[in-house]
């Protein structure tokens, strides 16, 4: 009788715990919210930015139809493009619209570009400017790209940064330039290749970035209308 009785008392003990078990784990899994986010990096070129794991992870959320007539506004026409270039090809991939421009006659490796990215809200165009800041710049290189004060303008943009990196084309000093601005949801980014006195200059490249900025904000500026 008395080992029955110890045997009756281990077993009640063992149901207690095992209730006592399942009422920590229910309260702990409906209390999940009130613990502080844990921090992942956002991309591996984000460096030290982090962002809670409970945030979405930025990406282009505003999917633009190419066919709006206000998109193809946000390029340059016929007359801003730098003398001795023409359109060549647009490029649509559900994120980013993109048009290459060529010189008359083609010349190979020199080329000319711009590029416009459509973000849903202004914070994700933020982080994607940041993300691809690092891209067009990486970090490690970045005392390679120096600032060309001939390509210091006033501008409308929330943040710009262009820069240009020492080159050789087919033996011909250049200068590979880029050009990254965000204005509100866009993020537009220019590239060419520039020389001292043929195909494109640093003051045609300099127009260029004029002209796109001042298309871009008067586009934006009708669309707010």
């Amino acid at each position: 009788m008395k080992n029955r009785s110890m045997l009756s008392i281990l077993v009640a003990g063992l149901i207690v715990l095992l209730i006592l078990a399942a009422i920590i784990a229910v309260m702990n899994t409906g209390n999940v919210n009130s613990v502080s986010p844990a921090v992942i990096p956002v991309s591996p070129a984000a460096g030290n930015r982090l962002l809670p794991v409970d945030m979405p992870t930025p990406t282009v959320a505003w999917v633009v139809p190419p066919s709006e007539p206000w998109v193809k506004e946000l390029f340059l026409q016929e007359g801003e493009i730098p003398a001795g270039w023409r359109l060549e090809n647009t490029t649509w991939d559900g994120e980013s619209l993109g048009v290459a421009y060529r010189t008359q006659p083609r010349q190979t490796g020199v080329s000319l570009s711009q590029d416009v990215t459509f973000y849903s809200t202004t914070l994700l165009a933020e982080q994607g400017y940041s993300r691809t800041l690092d891209q067009m710049f990486p970090p490690e290189y970045i005392k390679d790209w120096k600032d060309v004060p001939e390509l210091a303008f006033p501008h409308h943009a929330d943040a710009l940064k262009v820069a240009c990196l020492s080159s050789k084309l087919n033996g011909l000093p250049s200068q590979d330039c880029r050009s990254i601005a965000r204005y509100q949801k866009l993020i537009v980014m220019t590239f060419g290749t520039v020389f001292e006195d043929k195909w494109l200059t640093m003051s045609g490249y300099r127009q260029m970035l004029e002209a796109v900025d001042r298309r871009v904000t008067d586009v934006l500026s009708q669309q707010a209308k």
